[in-house]
């Protein structure tokens, strides 16, 4: 597995370290079902990892992602790590893949069966690109009945799966016990490859584009970054001489 980048961020349901900004809302199912016997969810432990798939409308960089867990410790506050994946199918079914764009990981908030909203503020931003499946997956070292768990909406659509042991051997789980989760996001427009702004992407923009190669300066614009990956490079390029007319 890629080494995902590591947040270490204490969260509570006040919002976490990070203060919040206004963001549209990628995708959302409602807070924790509860019934006669009380909240319910998926536990969350070394042997068991859960993830919920969603599919973002239009383009949006990360903001923020908000979960319900509780606490099957008694009080230890385990450690959950939340991580942004990538989807592949594998026969034909859609699974979290092993490609993290970003994670967290944080003592949960939660003591006992009183589930706590934890915020998760992005720091890489990453692109969730319309019509494409994105996957939250949470995951934790503890040991069952020492674990977090991720409780269950009351009321959302989405496709869940779980999966035991190591290697990841990722479970279908269906929309029928979605997690309770809200992922914000901001509108994003990749920049335009015609950097002069002359209406035509050719030879003018290309010079600029190399003129720029490298590491973006920590202020001021980057126009040449057209991926947005703080550098400009072959992905600029490749992006640039794909627009070429």
């Amino acid at each position: 597995m890629p080494r995902p980048l590591q947040v270490l961020l204490i969260a509570s349901a006040l919002g976490g370290l990070a203060p919040s900004t206004p963001a549209d809302v990628v995708y959302a199912t409602s807070g924790p079902f509860g019934g006669p016997f009380g909240v319910i969810g998926f536990d969350v432990f070394a042997q068991q990892s859960v993830g919920v798939r969603f599919v973002p409308t239009q383009n949006y960089r990360l903001d923020r992602i908000k979960v319900w867990l509780m606490d099957n410790s008694g009080g230890s506050h385990p450690l959950v790590t939340l991580e942004v994946r990538a989807d592949q199918t594998s026969g034909g079914i859609s699974i979290p893949s092993t490609i993290v764009r970003e994670s967290w990981t944080f003592p949960i908030a939660a003591v006992g069966w009183v589930p706590q909203q934890e915020t998760v503020q992005s720091s890489a931003r990453p692109i969730l690109e319309a019509g494409v499946r994105t996957w939250i997956v949470a995951r934790s070292r503890s040991s069952a009945g020492m674990n977090p768990v991720w409780n269950w909406a009351s009321q959302g659509a989405g496709f869940v799966a779980t999966t035991n042991g190591s290697p990841e051997a990722w479970q279908p789980g269906g929309v029928g016990a979605v997690v309770s989760v809200v992922v914000e996001g901001t509108p994003w427009s990749p920049p335009s490859p015609d950097l002069n702004g002359d209406g035509v992407v050719g030879g003018a923009d290309l010079t600029i584009l190399l003129a720029a190669w490298g590491a973006c300066p920590p202020t001021g614009d980057c126009v040449a970054d057209l991926v947005e990956n703080g550098q400009v490079d072959g992905a600029d390029l490749a992006a640039l001489l794909a627009a070429w007319s």
